[in-house]
């Protein structure tokens, strides 16, 4: 396994060459990068339902303007969002849409590409110990699989198929554990990949989207450890695969990496997460959405993807800032142009600028600007609340949401109530719904066992993929009391 995964990954490595000095050279001009970007995009949108003049007298959309056009392009009405053929629509849940449909491209799919390519060029060759041994490239269950009015497929591709085509040929080849596994049930999922886990000595990278989708697998281990290593000694058969090791203290004695989500929500969980692998390193991943690729590690730094999409950056009062216009500590909205048909979208990603790698912003994610919650007028964002989880310090899982006549927190560390109450009500509308007796005083509730789960198991539920659950500090629904308390 160790010479077929080290000449595997070498050959991928080799394919991402291009992607990785296109985007290496870009850093020290991304204003010419982002207007050959731009080019290309309005050359497939041009003359079409989405952009029926100039680019630049298109207003900034959020999801639900787009809606109208993305249910005709479902129809299999041709033009309406780009002129090329839409090959998938992904579903991903949305902060005021129960369920979007993101159309995805030929041009969209080489966009997403060129980021993964040079930030896997960029890790690898810094890195080369990780082509040694096989890795575990994050795979979510598949859910009901259909197609739209017009035919064409709704659902996610593996995630492997965004190395592109020659890496997924040579991936699937190394991969810890295959794509079969999403064609099984959520829990049959669960405990055949942490066979095909355990079942790697020589495991060396770890790329998952959210940590507490890690985490969630490491106590399901941690519950079913002696089970897992005696099905594991005697010899197991899972997705095609003859499974039979004896592990006797650390699985994965060579792992090198875990890339994982660490801004926003995702911080509070990484101590969790060093508690299973204290001697791992974790490298922080970019800024990624279902709809665009928008900031990749590169360098030590998270620069914003100038290759793949366009990008404005939307000020509180209204002004879009382009790339070249960026100093370090701006904030702002991200709008985002991809080769999906998605012009001027906003994405609702709030970001704040840590500094420039060449001359190419670097960017932190700081909480979903467009994810509100809003019982009585107070317009609670998830980038406000998120704030004040970072400055309480609150560690571990934590979310606020209504619950009853008010907020609830609910943390495995809770913060003292007071404190959070002071802080929300530097949100005027909230601390005027509670004088006025609309909304009572924010309470705190410590959450036991495995919240990870708890929190995981319900947006499943939904229909969301477990692997990308975004973490968010803020969630809308009411019906939380219940997920946690439930026995």
């Amino acid at each position: 396994m160790k010479l077929s995964a080290t000449v595997s990954n070498t050959a991928w490595v080799a394919t991402c060459l291009p992607d990785w000095r296109r985007f290496n050279a870009a850093l020290r001009d991304p204003e010419r990068a982002q207007a050959a970007v731009l080019a290309e995009i309005c050359r497939h949108s041009s003359d079409t339902a989405v952009m029926t003049g100039r680019f630049e007298e298109l207003a900034p959309r959020t999801w639900e303007d787009f809606l109208p056009l993305v249910q005709r392009a479902a129809q299999g009405q041709p033009n309406v969002l780009t002129r090329q053929a839409i090959t998938r629509f992904e579903p991903t849940s949305g902060s005021s849409a129960a369920n979007k449909l993101v159309p995805s491209t030929p041009l969209l799919r080489r966009q997403f590409n060129r980021a993964i390519h040079a930030w896997a060029y960029d890790l690898l060759s810094r890195q080369p110990a990780l082509l040694a041994g096989p890795a575990y490239w994050s795979i979510s269950p598949v859910f009901q699989q259909q197609r739209t009015p017009g035919g064409i497929p709704v659902g996610f591709e593996e995630d492997s198929a965004y190395l592109g085509r020659y890496g997924k040929f040579l991936m699937d080849r190394v991969l810890a554990v295959p794509a079969e596994v999403r064609h099984l049930s959520v829990d049959n999922f669960r405990r055949a990949t942490l066979l095909l886990l355990l079942a790697e000595p020589e495991l060396r990278l770890i790329s998952v989207w959210n940590p507490s989708f890690l985490t969630s697998l490491m106590r399901e281990f941690e519950r079913d450890r002696d089970a897992l290593l005696a099905e594991l000694r005697d010899g197991v058969t899972v997705c095609g695969r003859r499974l039979q090791r004896e592990v006797l203290s650390n699985p994965w004695p060579r792992l090198g990496l875990i890339s994982c989500w660490t801004d926003g929500q995702a911080q509070g969980q990484l101590a969790t997460l060093k508690r299973w692998f204290p001697e791992t390193p974790i490298q922080p991943k970019g800024l990624i959405a279902t709809e665009a690729f928008v900031s990749l590690p590169f360098r030590g730094q998270r620069p914003l993807a100038i290759t793949s999409h366009y990008f404005e950056f939307e000020q509180d009062d209204g002004r879009l800032l382009r790339v070249a216009d960026l100093r370090e500590g701006d904030e702002g909205t991200v709008i985002v142009t991809t080769g999906g048909g998605l012009l001027r979208y906003r994405l609702g990603d709030r970001v704040a600028v840590t500094g420039f790698l060449e001359r190419t912003p670097c960017i932190r994610f700081l909480g979903r600007q467009d994810l509100v919650s809003d019982i009585c007028g107070e317009k609670l964002t998830d980038a406000f609340v998120a704030s004040i989880i970072r400055d309480l310090d609150v560690r571990g899982f934590c979310l606020l949401a209504p619950d009853g006549a008010g907020y609830t927190l609910f943390a495995r560390s809770p913060p003292p109530a007071h404190d959070l109450e002071q802080r929300l009500q530097e949100n005027v509308h909230y601390r005027w719904a509670v004088q006025m007796g609309q909304l009572r005083p924010a309470q705190t509730l410590q959450v036991n066992g495995d919240a990870e789960a708890a929190y995981l198991s319900a947006c499943e539920k939904q229909g969301r993929r477990p692997g990308d659950v975004k973490p968010v500090s803020l969630d809308p629904r009411s019906d939380w009391r219940q997920v946690f308390e439930r026995p």
